[in-house]
C-alpha cells in the first residue's frame, strides 16, 4: 500500500554575497535509504512504498548547458534532506529547499541592484514590470538599430584547476547568442548559447570547466549579441543574476 508523496515549489536559499535566490530548477531527484525513486518535473505526485519514519534526499535538477534534453544535478547545490513520517494512502507534501555547496566560491555576480560591468547594457528602473528581482540589465534596439553586442567592461578573473560554471537569467524580445572569450587573444573565443524570443525569465546554467582549463589565460570577457528578428520598433532583452561560481 503506497504513500503518495506530492514534489512542490522547491527554492534556492542564499546568503550574503551569493546572489538572489532566483533559480532554473526543473525537475526534483528523489531518494530514500539508498533506493532511487525517481526524477520528477514538478508539481507531482506520485506512489512510493515508504512506511513509517524514513529519511529522503532530493537533488535539484536543472536543464543544463541550455539543453532541455540534457538534464543534469545541479553540482554545485546541497541535496534536501527531511525525515518524514509516512503513512500508508496518504499524501505527503515535500517542499525542498536547496543552498549553495560550503565549497562553491563566488567568483563574480553581477545583480544590476547598484552596479553595471556591461558596456550597451543599462540598469532597468525599479517599476519595470519585467523586472525579476530588483533591478535587471537591459539590452534596447532602438528604431533603427538592427544588432548589438554587449559585454563585461572589466575582465572576469578565472583560473583552472576547478569546474566553472556560469548561472544567469534571460528575457528577450530579441534573437541573439552569448559566450566568453580570452581577454589577450580574442580567437580564444566559445559561443556557449543561443536564444530566440520568449516571454519568461529563464534561468540556465552552462559549465565553462573544459574552456577555462584549455585556455588557462586568468582574464576573461562575457559577451552577449542581440539582433531585432522580425519585431519593428523598439525591442529589449534583460539579463539578470549573472554568476560565476567555481568549487
Amino acid at each position: 500500500i503506497p504513500t503518495y508523496i506530492k514534489l512542490a515549489n522547491p527554492s534556492l536559499q542564499t546568503e550574503v554575497n551569493q546572489g538572489a535566490t532566483v533559480h532554473g530548477i526543473s525537475d526534483l531527484w528523489i531518494e530514500s535509504g539508498g533506493k532511487d525513486l525517481g526524477a520528477y518535473e514538478y508539481p507531482t505526485i506520485f506512489p512510493s512504498f515508504l512506511a513509517g519514519e524514513n529519511t529522503v534526499s532530493i537533488n535539484a535538477g536543472v536543464f543544463y548547458n541550455g539543453s532541455t534534453s540534457e538534464r543534469r544535478i545541479h553540482p554545485a547545490l546541497d541535496p534536501f534532506k527531511t525525515t518524514l513520517n509516512f503513512i500508508q494512502e496518504d499524501t505527503i507534501l515535500i517542499e525542498p529547499v536547496f543552498k549553495y555547496k560550503s565549497s562553491v566560491n563566488f567568483l563574480y555576480i553581477e545583480d544590476f541592484e547598484n552596479s553595471n560591468n556591461f558596456s550597451n547594457v543599462d540598469r532597468a528602473v525599479q517599476t519595470d514590470v519585467a523586472n525579476i528581482s530588483g533591478k535587471a540589465g537591459v539590452i534596447t534596439l532602438n528604431t533603427g538599430e538592427n544588432f548589438k553586442a554587449a559585454e563585461t567592461i572589466n575582465s572576469l578573473q578565472i583560473t583552472e584547476g576547478q569546474r566553472v560554471i556560469l548561472e544567469f537569467g534571460l528575457k528577450t524580445s530579441n534573437y541573439g547568442g552569448f559566450g566568453f572569450k580570452s581577454v589577450s587573444n580574442s580567437a580564444n573565443t566559445i559561443q556557449m548559447g543561443s536564444f530566440a524570443p520568449y516571454d519568461n525569465w529563464t534561468t540556465s546554467y552552462f559549465e565553462l570547466t573544459s574552456f577555462i582549463n584549455q585556455v588557462k589565460e586568468g582574464e576573461y570577457q562575457f559577451y552577449i549579441e542581440v539582433e531585432r528578428g522580425d519585431l519593428s520598433g523598439e525591442s529589449k532583452t534583460y539579463i539578470d543574476n549573472f554568476k560565476i561560481i567555481q568549487f
